[in-house]
């Protein structure tokens, strides 16, 4: 339905002279039915609300009814601006945002959610600017200001309304005493969030229901959304900052910062708050975080109490932002004091059922949006002695339907050990050849038929770190006191060293199992709580132009030994090293490819600097490759490259050099022009890839200053990453320094190439 708010708006819209009377509301008449879902969005205000609206009204068994707001040209307003007019008839509560989901009712929930909390601007000032309401002005002036009044008093009434409609027994009891001066009592928090995807908000909601079953009341509110001049009187306050773009605020939040920056408030403006902040970004990204840490550091400066430390959530992680968040929060009620929630074990969700005959579905699972790719190739680079396991891999692509550009990584799903599974399933009582249909309860599930050895193999990663909700879980269950207590205390604030100590050990889903051996739990609850096996991603280490459907890999095992003395392996790659292709005989991977994180050169001739740490030289190889391609069979001109090569040894480690990168090198005649290798190991004063790029200071500064040149450092990330980027830093300002460059201005130089895409690190 294309429809205006029916309120005072519209009396404007069909009269030149006006009209008293109001006009029905079509969204306030649908939901006096109760069992019909309604909506009012605008695209250009909330886009994020827009699209869970469609898709809340198409899962809705009942009538839906939408109301979208949709600017007309009749009114003087240019199309090409209609998405910024949706959102200033949204700010100036011309327009509302909400959404009447009858479902919710079930739950014990305030049907209506407004998604339009807060009036943030004039709408008087909206009006002027639309032909309808001009004409109306210069028709009689006294009437216009008459009506504009009366419209702005008609906004807020429904505002209010519609306000006290979307809150529950206990937040319109809040409501009223605020408005008639009232102190609110009992345990409270304010939880804000800046979120542009809609991720953060999604954070925020969840920390509320969160602190509702441990007995806070929480208020959680987009950060504009928020009265900002109440903010001393907030107690306990929870920021939860997504950052967009480059180190921007998400729209939701722009104005809450602005007025947080104001030089005129005082130092002990907070000195009664008490915060925490916990920011969402990406590492990709050269302001990694920043809008938490702003406001984190904001809040501090105006004499805010800071509970914890600022918690980092990290798209590159695992788990994503619940990788930090799960070591963070703990933290945060730690230091609340917040009560434990009600300690017992909800019923599983998920279903299994023992088949006494058939077989599984597939013999092999292929999780959704990957793909089977034979291996034919798996070859070991270093010494078979050596301490380090380094294999170069090739897949065939060929009928896979699997494509991927230059810079792109592979992620591959390993497999459990069968070992260790049989093992598992032995000690679980578990036949390995039972079958087992599961039923999860969720969509995309792990719905199928499987064989016990199957589930635990391809499927769960029961070999994986636990989650502290793992923890959690075998505390509820534990039938030994003292099981679980031990359990109780590690979770708590008092054993948090403890706990540190703990996962020093990598502990596994099995091993919790086995140390609380009284907390063995049902298979329903192991399919609930083990996740499903992630990918663990690649760099591609050759060129779709130069190599076609023959896609490498260059991976070393991940190896290590605890404090206790247990050695330990990486999934993935102890998963690959044992897989043994022959010709003719290849081994089938479940795998999918993953956009470059980086960015590429802008074009062949543009001069490439490329650092590598030890298996960090796969995309450089890719970089290489590509180019090389362009030259020789495609007849391009390319431009200079440099590799500077760090690794611990040339016997060992340094993978491709001498079929490769020595050749194409050539004694600085071939296309390779500068070869910089750092040993670091093979004589007694270590160098590393900084060392080199100081050697050779003069012909950086000249190939990313003078002809606008691309750097790119792959590996894993440490101290050398720092230093090599300080050495870039000197080689600007050091040969720069006749152009006008210091070290200020030669730091700022690289941060603008680490935005425009010329600086670029692929660290993990």
């Amino acid at each position: 339905i294309n429809a205006e708010y029916m309120g005072k708006s519209t009396v404007l819209k069909f009269a030149a002279n006006g009209k008293r009377e109001m006009k029905k509301d079509l969204g306030v008449m649908a939901m006096s039915y109760g069992n019909v879902y309604v909506a009012s969005i605008a695209l250009g205000a909330n886009y994020n609300q827009t699209v869970q609206a469609l898709r809340e009204a198409e899962s809705y068994d009942g009538p839906s009814l939408l109301l979208c707001y949709a600017p007309c040209i009749d009114w003087g307003i240019d199309m090409q601006y209609q998405m910024e007019g949706q959102r200033i008839a949204v700010n100036s509560g011309y327009w509302k945002l909400y959404r009447y989901d009858p479902r919710l009712v079930a739950q014990g929930k305030a049907p209506l959610q407004l998604d339009s909390l807060k009036v943030k601007s004039d709408v008087k000032k909206f009006l002027e600017t639309q032909n309808r309401f001009k004409q109306l002005m210069r028709k009689d002036s006294d009437k216009a200001v008459e009506y504009f009044n009366a419209l702005e008093g008609a906004l807020a009434a429904t505002h209010e309304d519609l306000t006290r409609r979307s809150l529950d027994d206990i937040e319109l009891l809040d409501h009223l005493k605020g408005i008639v001066g009232e102190a609110v009592t009992g345990e409270r928090a304010l939880i804000l969030y800046a979120s542009e995807t809609g991720t953060a908000n999604q954070v925020a909601k969840m920390l509320q229901a969160e602190m509702l079953r441990r007995n806070v009341r929480a208020k959680c509110l987009a950060m504009d959304d928020y009265d900002f001049e109440n903010l001393p009187g907030e107690s306990r306050v929870i920021m939860i900052g997504a950052t967009c773009g480059q180190g921007e605020f998400p729209d939701n939040s722009k104005g809450f910062w602005k007025a947080l920056q104001d030089p005129s408030l005082p130092q002990d403006w907070l000195a009664n708050t008490n915060y925490a902040v916990f920011a969402m970004g990406d590492t990709a990204y050269v302001y990694y975080n920043k809008v938490g840490k702003d406001i984190d550091m904001r809040m501090a400066e105006l004499g805010a109490h800071r509970m914890v430390p600022m918690g980092n959530g990290n798209e590159k992680d695992d788990e994503k932002w619940e990788t930090g968040w799960t070591e963070w929060i703990p933290e945060v009620y730690n230091e609340m004091g917040t009560q434990e929630p009600e300690m017992s074990l909800p019923p599983p969700v998920a279903r299994v059922e023992f088949v006494a005959q058939g077989a599984p579905d597939t013999a092999i699972i292929v999780p959704s949006g990957a793909r089977l790719v034979p291996m034919n190739v798996a070859q070991l680079l270093s010494p078979p002695d050596y301490d380090r396991d380094i294999r170069h891999f090739e897949f065939g692509l060929e009928n896979t339907s699997v494509m991927y550009n230059c810079g792109d990584s592979l992620g591959i799903y390993p497999w459990n050990p069968r070992s260790e599974v049989l093992e598992f399933l032995e000690w679980f009582g578990l036949d390995p050849a039972a079958l087992l249909r599961i039923q999860s309860g969720q969509e995309g599930g792990l719905d199928g038929v499987y064989t016990a050895e199957q589930l635990f193999t391809q499927v769960l990663d029961v070999l994986g770190r636990p989650s502290r909700r793992f923890y959690e879980m075998c505390m509820l269950n534990a039938q030994d006191a003292k099981e679980a207590n031990e359990i109780k205390f590690l979770m708590s604030k008092d054993g948090k060293d403890a706990f540190k100590d703990f996962l020093k050990e990598t502990p596994t889903f099995f091993d919790l199992m086995k140390k609380w051996p009284s907390t063995k739990l049902s298979l329903e609850y192991l399919v609930d709580f083990i996740p499903p096996i992630k990918p663990r991603l690649y760099s591609i280490a050759s060129s779709p132009e130069a190599d076609g459907d023959n896609l490498h890999l260059c991976i070393v095992a991940e190896d290590w030994t605890t404090p206790s003395g247990r050695y330990r392996h990486g999934l993935t790659t102890g998963y690959l090293r044992h897989l043994e292709p022959k010709p003719g005989a290849p081994v089938p991977v479940a795998a999918r490819v993953n956009a470059a994180s980086f960015s590429l050169p802008t074009s062949h001739t543009q001069p490439a600097i490329m650092v590598a740490l030890g298996t960090g030289i796969a995309p450089c190889r890719a970089v290489i490759r590509e180019r090389l391609h362009a030259r020789d069979e495609l007849g391009e001109e390319i431009g200079p490259m440099a590799l500077f090569f760090g690794v611990r040894n040339r016997a060992q480690e340094y993978s491709y050099g001498e079929t490769e990168w020595d050749v194409l090198h050539d004694g600085g005649k071939g296309p390779l022009t500068i070869l910089g290798n750092a040993f670091s190991r093979d004589q007694k004063e270590k160098i590393y890839v900084q060392y080199r790029l100081k050697e050779h200071a003069e012909t950086i500064y000249d190939w990313i200053v003078k002809q606008n040149g691309y750097y790119l450092l792959c590996g894993p990330s440490g101290p050398p990453c720092a230093a090599s980027r300080q050495a870039v830093v000197d080689a600007i300002a050091t040969y720069g320094a006749k152009d006008g460059f210091d070290q200020e201005s030669a730091d700022q130089y690289v941060t603008e190439m680490q935005i425009a895409g010329r600086y670029n690190e692929e660290v993990w």
